[in-house]
């Protein structure tokens, strides 16, 4: 133990003597070099005002430079401004230009200088520059190059007294070293020997018989510790994936952040929602606004959970038309009463709740709506019936007229309603037989054919060659085309025009009906597919129509495995097209 004191006590003592004696020679060093440099811009004053006193000529230069350069033991250049040469201590011809970067950072305004070794003579040269003075009509600047001796003797000295100070520690070293290493040498090696085949064997126990005791003793102590490591180590791992894999797993958004407001743990689906990186949290340290401004929302109201001790709940909307709902609560120590760990932000995605809610109240109101009329009407002509014996033949006729119209009316109502119903559940499915397309276009063309004569509506067919069947049900897939063709006689004006396509593209099956007439407009193109959606409420009204053959119509083409597609130009008419996959894949549709 002394031997050890003893050589902390000696490395010290050198490690203070070395200190001293850099600091020794910076000072010193410093001293010449500052003295040096005053003296420079002194004496560059001194010729400044020389040259200021009286007025001079270009051999003035040269001659006020030469004898202050003798005075000083120094060179002296004068230039102007635009590096032209008028002096030069060293020279007797003066010409040209001369730049140096010690002139040009006077040029900037303020006194600059420079160090050099000297090559010649155990000294270091020194630059000094003043910013450029007027003198007579010309802005001028002056250098003075001078030899500041003695320095690099001093450096010797030290750089020499260093060496062997360092070369009698390391000697020192080696000595204490290599008496060290004698005595410990072959309990190291034993050690590291049985480490060693505990490492190879995989079992990170060590086991060594050894002539020391407190070699055995490290040992044991050594294995303890290890085991116990080995038993945190095994079971922090099961605890910390265990957490991971459930934090992971939750379909909300988690964000917690510690009394500090510093985010501490973010999962996947929080990065998913709020469209975050969490590298950009976690390691380039960026500002929540420089984020995402949904982040800078939330960490705003988990600081004010902090501060409160309050729960918050609060929704935000996103840029790509998401509703998130937001719920921020505490998180207290489980074991610590009163000691808080941070905030927990749970982020869920409601938007598909609140589309359903959205649509829910939407298909309530406007079913409500829908029954309401024919019932009020129903309801009105039962009660002028009541009255039948006052009634004329005429009057009782066009009320019962009314009431079967409206009767009907209901009945196609709840059968579109159910039929959608059907739809949406799959009802039905073991109905399923080889569609003959053709065929049931032309009936479907067949049947609606009267009520075009009856505007006055050109209705044409054009059915091409070697369409194939397909497994489904024939029902729905006639549905699609008299919806289809309905809706253009109902929304083309007299003397229109509707073509009805049918023909096949590659292994799908497309459907087209073409109309022109009033067209739809953008803004309603995909809403129009929405149960119980009308365009232009107010005119449609004289039109007729539940709202439903559309939206059943996409229905049953999505059954079918494939889709409606529509492209309209307001004023002009539109375009349906229905294309149905037939390959043998997609044939099995509405199973």
């Amino acid at each position: 133990m002394k031997t050890r004191q003893y050589s902390i006590l000696i490395i010290i003592l050198i490690f203070l003597f070395m200190v001293i004696m850099l600091s020794f020679y910076l000072r010193n060093v410093n001293l010449y070099m500052v003295q040096a440099r005053n003296n420079g811009l002194v004496l560059i004053d001194m010729m400044f005002q020389a040259l200021g006193s009286e007025d001079v000529d270009d051999s003035d230069f040269q001659e006020m430079a030469r004898n202050y350069g003798d005075i000083s033991h120094s060179r002296v250049i004068v230039t102007t401004i635009d590096s032209l040469l008028l002096a030069d201590s060293f020279k007797e011809n003066i010409s040209g230009v001369y730049y140096d970067s010690v002139l040009a950072e006077a040029k900037k305004g303020r006194p600059s200088y420079k160090i050099l070794n000297s090559r010649l003579n155990d000294s270091l040269v020194l630059s000094i520059a003043r910013p450029p003075h007027p003198v007579g009509d010309e802005m001028v600047l002056i250098e003075l190059i001078t030899t500041v001796r003695g320095v690099k003797s001093i450096s010797r000295i030290i750089i020499q007294t260093l060496f062997f100070i360092l070369l009698f520690m390391a000697v020192g070293t080696f000595v204490f070293i290599s008496y060290f290493r004698q005595r410990v040498k072959s309990q190291i090696k034993l050690l590291l020997k049985s480490t060693e085949a505990a490492m190879e064997s995989g079992t990170g126990i060590i086991s060594i018989q050894s002539s020391s005791p407190e070699v055995d003793k490290l040992v044991e102590h050594f294995n303890v510790l290890l085991n116990r490591y080995n038993n945190l180590i095994i079971a922090d791992n099961k605890k910390y994936s265990r957490i991971n894999t459930v934090f992971s797993s939750i379909g909300s958004g988690i964000i917690a952040v510690d009394s500090n407001n510093k985010i501490s743990m973010v999962n996947g689906q929080a990065e998913s929602l709020l469209n975050i990186n969490k590298a950009d949290l976690f390691s380039t340290r960026k500002k929540s606004e420089e984020i995402s401004s949904l982040l800078t929302k939330i960490l705003e109201q988990t600081e004010w959970v902090n501060a409160s001790g309050e729960e918050s709940l609060f929704s935000l909307d996103t840029d790509d038309g998401k509703v998130l709902d937001v719920i921020v609560t505490l998180i207290n120590n489980k074991y610590i009463p009163y000691d808080r760990f941070g905030v927990l932000a749970v982020i869920v995605d409601v938007t598909e709740m609140r589309r359903l809610e959205n649509l829910r109240g939407e298909f309530i109101s406007n079913v409500s709506h829908e029954l309401r009329t024919p019932l009020t009407l129903i309801s009105g002509f039962v009660e002028t019936l009541k009255t039948w014996k006052m009634l004329s033949d005429k009057d009782r006729t066009r009320s019962l007229d009314i009431i079967d119209i409206e009767t009907n009316r209901l009945k196609r109502l709840i059968s579109e309603l159910l039929l959608l119903s059907k739809i949406e559940g799959k009802i039905a499915k073991t109905y399923e037989e080889n569609i003959e397309v053709s065929l049931l276009v032309r009936e479907a063309y067949k049947s609606l054919k009267p009520f075009a004569d009856e505007k006055h509506i050109g209705f044409s067919l054009d059915i091409g060659e070697n369409i194939p069947t397909f497994k489904g049900i024939p029902s729905w897939f006639r549905q699609i085309v008299e919806n289809l063709c309905e809706n253009a006689i109902k929304y083309t004006p007299e003397h229109g025009l509707i073509r009805v396509n049918l023909s096949t593209s590659g292994r799908n099956l497309i459907l087209e009906v073409t109309d022109n007439g009033i067209g739809i407009p953008e803004k309603d193109r995909e809403k129009i597919f929405e149960r119980f959606y009308r365009v232009a409420k107010s005119r449609n009204s004289r039109i007729g129509g539940s709202g439903l053959g559309l939206a059943i119509a996409r229905h049953i083409a999505n059954e079918f495995g494939g889709d409606i597609t529509l492209n309209s130009r307001e004023g002009e008419g539109s375009v349906f097209t229905v294309s149905l996959p037939i390959d043998e894949k997609n044939n099995q549709a509405g199973r």
